[in-house]
């Protein structure tokens, strides 16, 4: 059976970035393409998109598993097929998993369990395990700063469990059996087998791990009653110190960037300094921006998941908040930055909004290249022959565009029917394109039939500014996914 996709062809659009080609796939299958039989949960998506790992309690993914215990797994878009994670080092599964994190190369996967699955672990607690695909091996990877065991007690275990980009540094939240039970954030370098104390004693509640694997964005607590907010704080690894922006209250860590230097935040409370939320917080300037989605009269967005170059944040948010979108529902959005467009993202192929609403936060993810969506979703409406009755993971993916040349790179005003050749990859029929500044009409987009060039029949007023312009360029129904941008045009 070949896996489930829906594609709509690109159609022609106005010369504006609007709309574009974009492909819903569901991923939760077995490697023939066959049918969960139960929910899929807890999405995580490699950078480039090909890899998506997920949990699920199906007993008719693999042969094998008829627990009905929660299993994590790894699906390769690419070829379709789908791998078990939570195995020890003979391949016998785990009595359950639930999935922790995804290099970024799609190589390693990260997952807790309490089964004991190498020699030596015998705490009978929730340890953080890593699983290398292309080795074959699995790894206990939470270990104390001295080598022991996490040790037994109230509130022990493993919560999260985090990886850098390159698969190497594990960032892991602990419960170490302390009273009260305030968590730790220990730091695993698989390479050199060691563990570092990053936090201590800190009840830290969620955290993101920037590529880079110097920051940590987290979000801490307190067990007062009354009065107490979380506090968002971020760590620099090379050089400790607690960072706590001062402008918002309330707020909620949500994502960072691939360097650190950008923040976003969910919650917060406007004020002087502090922009309708959600927001993106820019630690070199100390500015912040608004991630562009129209808030509703019940709730503010909130910020589950942020691009590697912080131009792009998915989104949860009433579904009316964009037209189209259905009452007394929630859905996923698509922000742009750059464009400062903002798209539904819980839809299918044709951008008809999906019959239900998608599952929470914790099952919905964008890659670091922000060209791939994962979540996970009861609707019955994204792919066809979706019969199954569960809660499926699926991925929206926008093919993007790539720009390598351009001729010619200058124009004089008062031209009229000028063509620019713009040389690159995935131009799609349908096209949308604008260029910057003003005094330009763009009357017609044209791709190759190899989808290597487009070329641009445009127009320049005889006052046109001049000086250099950026050439906007996007597959149609995929804004922000599937755009991109040069300043490869200049106007004399």
């Amino acid at each position: 059976m070949a896996r489930t996709i829906r594609t709509f062809a690109c159609v022609a659009a106005t010369m504006v970035i609007a709309a574009g080609c974009v492909t819903v796939e569901r991923f939760s299958t077995s490697s023939t393409g066959g049918q969960s039989n139960a929910a899929a949960s807890a999405m995580r998506v490699s950078g480039d998109g090909r890899y998506v790992a997920f949990s699920s309690g199906a007993t008719n993914l693999v042969p094998g598993i008829i627990d009905g215990n929660a299993h994590v797994y790894r699906k390769n878009r690419a070829t379709g097929a789908l791998t078990l994670i939570d195995v020890n080092a003979s391949g016998s599964p785990s009595g359950g998993a639930t999935l922790g994190s995804m290099s970024d190369d799609g190589n390693r996967v990260s997952f807790i369990t309490d089964s004991q699955l190498v020699v030596g672990d015998h705490n009978s607690l929730g340890d953080a395990y890593v699983r290398d695909v292309s080795a074959g091996t699995t790894t206990l990877a939470s270990l104390m700063p001295d080598g022991s065991q996490i040790p037994t007690g109230v509130g022990s275990g493993v919560f999260a469990a985090e990886f850098d980009g390159t698969g190497i540094s594990l960032l892991m939240e602990v419960g170490a059996g302390t009273i009260p039970p305030r968590n730790r954030l220990e730091l695993r370098n698989l390479s050199t087998s060691t563990t570092t104390e990053v936090l201590g004693n800190s009840q830290v509640t969620t955290f993101q791990f920037s590529r880079d694997g110097k920051h940590v964005f987290a979000n801490t607590g307190c067990f007062q009653t009354g009065g107490c907010f979380p506090t968002p704080i971020v760590l620099d690894l090379a050089n400790p110190y607690a960072f706590t922006p001062n402008f918002c209250t309330d707020a909620q860590a949500a994502g960072i960037s691939d360097d650190g230097r950008y923040l976003a935040f969910s919650g917060g409370r406007p004020g002087p300094t502090c922009p309708t939320p959600p927001l993106r917080y820019d630690r070199t300037t100390g500015t912040a921006m608004s991630f562009g989605l129209p808030t509703s009269a019940s709730t503010d967005p909130g910020v589950i998941s942020m691009s590697g170059d912080a131009r792009f944040a998915l989104l949860r948010a009433p579904d009316d908040v964009l037209p189209g979108g259905t009452t007394g529902s929630f859905g996923f959005f698509l922000s742009d930055l750059t464009t400062g467009h903002a798209e539904r993202v819980s839809a299918d192929a044709a951008n008809r909004t999906a019959n239900a609403a998608p599952d929470f936060t914790d099952s919905a993810r964008i890659s670091r290249d922000g060209h791939t969506i994962v979540f996970s979703s009861g609707a019955t409406n994204l792919v066809a022959d979706d019969t199954n009755g569960q809660h499926d993971g699926f991925a929206r993916i926008g093919p993007v565009p790539v720009i390598t040349s351009t001729v010619p790179t200058s124009l004089a005003r008062g031209v009229t029917n000028a063509l620019v050749t713009i040389t690159g990859l995935e131009f799609f029929p349908g096209m949308a394109a604008t260029v910057s500044g003003g005094g330009i009409a763009v009357h017609s987009v044209t791709p190759s039939a190899n989808g290597r060039q487009v070329v641009l029949k445009v127009s320049i007023a005889a006052n046109a500014p001049t000086g250099p312009r950026i050439i906007s360029i996007a597959n149609v129904a995929a804004v922000g996914i599937a755009g991109t941008i040069c300043g490869c045009l200049t106007i004399t």
